[in-house]
């Protein structure tokens, strides 16, 4: 009965503080300003989380690190046409123990805001939000519900966020404490006269640690082999780790640290995540055996120089294949790519002679009309050899030109080198013409020259022996059938 009784006297004392009956336009009607840890469940600023009955609004620095706040308006009846309201984020002394993470905005009804950066003067203009303290606000349309109505659904709602001011908390030791961090009021009549929002006992800041997770330091060689077991670290969100010194930061016998790679993250802050530090190590260099590249022909003849190559234990090498004139790659022994090791070793590329590739230069000799004067000539060489041909003297002829090259190299195409030559025009003196008896005038040119009487002359003996025949096969069939005709 007790516990009961107390629970009816919050209720009647809540009522008394945040509530406002507004007779004069005709209304019943609430307004608060309310808080949730979680972005759903509100209560009054000055209330537990999630508990009506407690107080006062207890926020901690490690958990509560984003802050959702509602200005509320509620009209159960009647009608309300005027209704004003002001919000800073400002103690009574003029000090902010929060910072706003979002501007103020209507979520629910109609209302216009204007904004200060003072707490005196407002401006419909958005500040920078690290400037931003406070806003104002002005219904811009009536609420209007039945006069039996029991309305408890919230007709205006102005929604934003803020966040604590850490460090500003902690260095005014303000822990444990209750501080009524906001001030500003609301007037349900709109005549200028503001009721205070009231916030009772206010809040009260804590700073409870929350484990964090492990920050693991390990240690690597530059290919990610380990040469150290890892180290972990241990403390709570919020708190500052560092792997900087002696005991996190080691000197590993035969290894030198990276000093180009430190890490950046050596030095941070424990957080609800698992973080590591890694410090990354060269191996000191020790000198190894040498690489010998050796490029043979297959009875073991060297086509080039020895390459040898140097480098430290544990070094990678690679060699290279080559190309060499006239020999085709067969196989590698050795590896051709690997580690330097404390042992010499070896690595050999054989290569076959390839076989000779033999080509072909014909040499003709002919006349200004194509006639051959003599066999044709083949030249048979290794493909790079050089070749030369040679102009030969013919009786009744003389040397006109070459088609083709005379003088060259063979090559994977068959070549063909044409020398030409023209007939000699003997004339006759008056001489001669009385010494020597008048040669024969024949009616023909002589065979062999390419002129067109020879062309008409060929044409015309064709046609005339293909009509003879012709002739001669119709007497033989028209003699054939006089025979036939006689026997029957």
């Amino acid at each position: 009965m007790k516990k009961f009784l107390h629970c009816i006297g919050f209720l009647i004392l809540g009522a008394l503080m945040f509530s406002s009956s507004a007779f004069a336009q005709g209304n019943v009607s609430s307004s608060g300003m309310k808080t949730s840890d979680d972005g759903t469940d509100y209560v009054l600023v000055g209330k537990a989380f999630h508990d009506i009955f407690s107080e006062p609004t207890e926020i901690d620095l490690n958990t509560n690190k984003l802050v959702y706040f509602q200005q509320e308006l509620t009209v159960n009846n009647g009608t309300m046409t005027k209704y004003l309201a002001k919000f800073t984020n400002q103690d009574s002394t003029g000090d902010s123990w929060f910072q706003f993470a979002s501007y103020p905005t209507v979520t629910k009804g109609n209302a216009k805001l204007a904004y200060t950066t003072d707490g005196i003067n407002y401006s419909d203009i958005l500040p920078d939000l690290n400037d931003l303290v406070g806003y104002k606000m002005e219904l811009t349309q009536a609420i209007d519900h039945l006069d039996d109505e029991n309305n408890r659904e919230p007709d205006l709602l102005i929604s934003f966020t803020m966040t604590p001011k850490r460090e500003f908390i902690l260095e005014n030791n303000a822990l444990n404490k209750d501080i009524v961090p906001f001030s500003g009021g609301y007037d349900s009549g709109g005549y200028g006269t503001y009721i205070d929002w009231r916030f009772g006992r206010g809040v009260h800041f804590t700073n409870i640690p929350i484990p964090g997770e492990d920050v693991q330091v390990v240690y690597e060689e530059e290919d990610g082999t380990v040469i150290h077991e890892p180290q972990l670290m241990k403390g709570n969100i919020g708190d500052t780790y560092d792997a900087t010194t002696d005991q996190y930061k080691l000197d590993i016998p035969g290894y030198t640290l990276n000093q180009n790679k430190l890490p950046t993250n050596a030095v941070g802050l424990f957080t609800a995540e698992k973080q590591s530090v890694k410090y990354v190590y060269s191996k000191d260099p020790v000198a190894a055996a040498d690489v010998t590249v050796k490029y043979q022909d297959t009875n073991g003849k060297s086509l080039a120089d020895a390459v040898v190559k140097t480098g430290n234990i544990g070094d990678l090498y690679s060699t290279e294949q080559k190309e060499f004139d006239g020999y085709t790659f067969k196989e590698v022994q050795g590896n051709t790519t690997g580690i330097f090791m404390d042992k010499a070793q070896t690595v050999i590329y054989i290569y076959e002679k390839n076989p000779s590739k033999i080509s072909n230069v014909i040499v003709k000799y002919q006349d200004t009309n194509g006639n051959n004067l003599s066999a044709e000539v083949v030249k048979i060489g290794v493909i790079g050899d050089s070749y030369a041909t040679e102009q030969r003297e013919f009786d009744g002829y003389t040397f006109k030109e070459v088609r083709g090259i005379a003088k060259g190299s063979f090559t994977d195409n068959l070549q063909v080198v044409t020398y030409i030559y023209e007939r000699k025009i003997e004339t006759m003196t008056n001489d001669q013409s009385n010494d020597k008896p008048a040669q024969k005038t024949t009616l023909f040119p002589p065979l062999g020259e390419n002129n067109q009487y020879s062309k008409v002359l060929i044409t015309l003996g064709s046609a005339l022996t293909i009509g003879v025949l012709v002739f001669w096969l119709g007497l033989v069939k028209v003699k054939n059938r006089i025979t036939v005709d006689k026997i029957l």
